[in-house]
């Protein structure tokens, strides 16, 4: 007995262990060490989930398919990272100098599921595409196209089937030659096997440029290649785009600049965007002996009309031409491409279970058959479809809408159905915003919707679906928001504002002439180290959304180069200050005081307060954007608060000057982000130079446009022509609130409407000077 006991417990102990070992190594598998950076550990948390999923996804995909969408998988794995990782993270290494190390496990199989549906299902389709690549030879072109076609040819062969029209048309020349003809005796013969089943059509063309460097003597060139698809069956052009590389040898700058195109194109084909622009269709089904088969086809146009997902509209006009033929006239709703309709019909018809082909159709012509089917193009035109039967409609869904659930807490109905839209609205956006964004602006996104959320509600706010009754507390409802315009809306007050400002040079200057010290004076050391720590502490608050040109470090660096020269750092004061400077369109002057209590009146303990002063200059208008001065005040002030003991001197001191200089970038931020400078007299002279004629004439039109538009921006004091290719206005502009930035956003805006695209870079304060954009001559680049 005491064996049999003893063998049980042998067998049990066994079978634990070889189930922990199992369970062991698909942890062990699917956990990675990963670390991440950010500005707070909540982000250095997310960043380093990422990254664990982009290490496993390289350990489980091929490499090819994971470098060609490496930018759009780590975007798609920023929005979605809950979605594959476990919440429950070991930290390996806290929190330290804005790193984290982190253990987390991923969702390998589901995480890869979604890769492969959402990045390289397309590309699969796209194997089965034949494509033609050719020379645009209307556009001037360049000897080295050659060079160009073949390796997009190569690249492009990688996803699609190409048809080499070059090795085509050298054969036909043999052909001809054999048989005593000329290549293009037939020349509806020669379009027809060139083009032979290639529903794509790719033409390019190349410019090539270059210009000397100054650094090293050697030539720099510039490779542009143009290029654009026409769909033959549709006769649309799916796509038209530039593409330019620089390089220092020219067939190297050729290769590269040809395989980041084909990139391009493989990533534009693969979603198919060719669409008609009425979108109304007429689907042919032709030679179905079968009656289930035709059943199941009328269930399934009425699934594409009538499913979740609507896809279509049935308009009256479709006909029924015999037992094994009948049309119907759809209007696509969807902004699918005609390969996708196609694709969509394909995979319901599937799910009914019946096996449909469709290689026959035209620009508004779409035919599906049997497999096996070989129908000419006529059909049985008997009595009608005598065994169709109207079917019977079902519930038309009137929109396809993500419902959210939300609760509300207020005193009254009505308010808490107001707080429960609103976090309906706050819980749409926790889950497709950014979170960097979101968290960092979660109060101004709050107090935004406070204002304006009744503009993002899809019905009546008290149309609410209601799952819990008001209990004189609370309520819980089901609501559908407008999520595109709330996204769009969103993406303008947090993100938007911060894309415009990343481009933005800004230096922090010592105003060393408005320093006035209150009560004791530190030592030189100590007003040193406080300056140091307000200067740092407001370039890494800034240094978030905009360039910071370091002036400090500049000055450390033009001292040693001088006594390298054997020179005084002061010796070219006109050159030191234009290299200080260089690039730099807003400069920040700042002050400081300290103040030390020794006894606080309510706490006994000695407190340390802070002041310090801003002025902003923008330096390419010269003028004074903002001037202000911040103190710290006590703990029932609004004002940042002073440092109340438990600290040495110096780090409380430092506290004292953070609190402020906090306090400080947000009312710089906000004065730089709208960018409030406007000339007193509001009168700007605008110069045009360089333009052909034809340009002169629609810039002309241009600016009638932004006197005598909807929105008449300005009135023409002056206009005068220096000479061909020469004008010069003198505006007044009627909108005091628009900057001398915006003025010159709004003209290039009107520019490009009448098809002209032209540059400003060399404004100065009061005068805005154009060229063209992108210079016609490569030549000359």
């Amino acid at each position: 007995m005491l064996k049999k006991i003893q063998f049980l417990l042998l067998c049990v102990v066994l079978s634990a262990a070889m189930v922990a070992q199992d369970f062991d190594d698909n942890f062990v598998e699917n956990t990675f060490i990963a670390e991440g950076k950010g500005s707070t550990k909540k982000g250095a948390i997310v960043r380093a989930r990422v990254e664990a999923m982009l290490k496993f996804l390289k350990l489980n995909m091929d490499s090819g398919d994971y470098e060609s969408h490496n930018q759009q998988i780590e975007t798609f794995l920023v929005e979605n990272y809950r979605e594959y990782t476990h919440d429950n993270v070991n930290v390996v290494q806290p929190y330290r100098d804005r790193q984290i190390r982190i253990m987390v496990e991923v969702k390998g199989d589901v995480l890869l599921q979604d890769i492969k549906n959402k990045f390289l299902r397309a590309r699969s389709k796209a194997a089965g595409i034949w494509v033609s690549v050719n020379a645009d030879r209307k556009v001037n072109s360049n000897r080295s196209l050659d060079m160009v076609l073949a390796t997009v040819q190569d690249e492009l062969g990688k996803h699609f089937t190409v048809r080499d029209t070059v090795a085509m048309k050298n054969l036909m020349k043999k052909e001809g030659q054999m048989l005593d003809l000329s290549a293009s005796s037939d020349p509806q013969n020669y379009t027809w096997r060139k083009f032979s089943s290639i529903p794509i059509a790719m033409y390019f063309w190349l410019k090539m440029g270059y210009k000397y460097d100054e650094g090293t003597g050697g030539k720099v060139y510039r490779a542009r290649i143009g290029a654009r698809a026409v769909h033959v069956v549709t006769a649309q052009e799916l796509f038209h785009f530039q593409h330019d590389k620089i390089g220092s040898t020219r067939e190297g700058t050729i290769m590269t600049a040809s395989i980041e195109v084909a990139q391009k194109i493989v990533a534009q084909v693969s979603q198919y965007n060719t669409i008609l622009p009425e979108g109304e269709y007429t689907y042919k089904f032709v030679n179905f002996e079968r009656k289930e088969d035709r059943d199941k086809i009328r269930q399934t146009m009425l699934d594409l009309k009538n499913g979740k997902r609507r896809y279509l509209d049935i308009l009256p006009g479709g006909i029924g031409g015999g037992e094994s033929y009948f049309t119907y006239r759809v209007k696509w709703l969807r902004s699918h491409s005609q390969f996708e309709m196609i694709q969509i019909v394909l995979e319901y018809l599937a799910t009914n279970q019946v096996v449909v082909k469709c290689d026959k159709f035209t620009q508004k012509v779409m035919i599906f058959e049997p497999p096996n089917s070989n129908w000419s193009g006529g059909g049985n035109t008997g009595g009608g479809n005598n065994d169709y039967q109207p079917p019977v409609e079902e519930p038309v869904y009137e929109d396809d809408c993500d419902y959210i659930i939300a609760e509300g807490k207020a005193r009254t109905k009505k308010s808490a159905i107001t707080r429960a839209w609103r976090e309906a609205m706050l819980k749409f956006l926790e889950d497709n915003v950014e979170y960097e964004y979101f968290e960092g602006n979660r109060n101004k996104i709050e107090r935004f919707l406070v204002e304006n959320w009744e503009d993002y509600t899809s019905t009546e706010p008290e149309e609410a679906i209601i799952l819990r009754r008001f209990d004189g507390r609370r309520i819980r409802i089901k609501v559908c928001i407008e999520q595109d315009d709330l996204l769009k809306d969103i993406y303008n007050l947090v993100k938007k504002a911060d894309d415009k400002l990343s481009g933005m040079w800004v230096a922090i200057v010592s105003d060393r002439e408005n320093n006035p010290y209150q009560g004791t004076k530190p030592s030189t050391k100590d007003e040193n180290t406080d300056r140091d720590v307000m200067f740092d502490y407001l370039q890494n608050l800034l240094g978030k959304h905009m360039k910071i040109r370091d002036l400090r470090a500049l000055d450390r660096l033009m001292k040693k180069e001088a006594q390298m020269l054997g020179l005084s750092a002061g010796a070219d004061p006109q050159a030191f200050i234009a290299r200080k400077f260089a690039q730099v369109q807003i400069v920040v002057y700042l002050w400081l005081t300290t103040r030390r209590v020794s006894r606080d009146p309510a706490t006994g303990t000695p407190v340390w307060y802070a002041t310090v002063g801003c002025r902003l200059v923008h330096l390419q208008t010269a003028q004074e954007l903002v001037k202000f001065q911040i103190t710290s005040g006590d703990k029932t002030s609004i004002k940042p608060v002073g440092v109340f003991g438990g600290l040495t001197e110096r780090m409380a001191r430092a506290e004292a000057i953070k609190n402020v200089v906090r306090a400080c970038y947000e009312r710089v931020y906000n004065q730089i982000r709208t960018r409030k400078t406007v000339l007193q007299e509001n009168i700007y002279t605008v110069k045009f130079a360089n333009f052909t004629s034809r340009q002169e004439r629609r810039i002309k039109d241009a600016i009638l446009d932004l006197k005598s538009g909807k929105r008449a921006y300005c009135k023409i004091e002056a206009s005068t022509g220096g000479g061909s290719g020469y004008m010069e206005y003198t505006l007044k502009w009627r909108r005091t609130r628009d900057t001398q930035a915006d003025i010159i956003d709004i003209i290039i805006g009107y520019c490009e409407d009448n098809e002209v695209q032209v540059d400003s870079n060399k404004s100065t304060k009061g005068v805005i000077y154009f060229e063209p954009a992108e210079d016609e001559d490569d030549d000359d680049f």
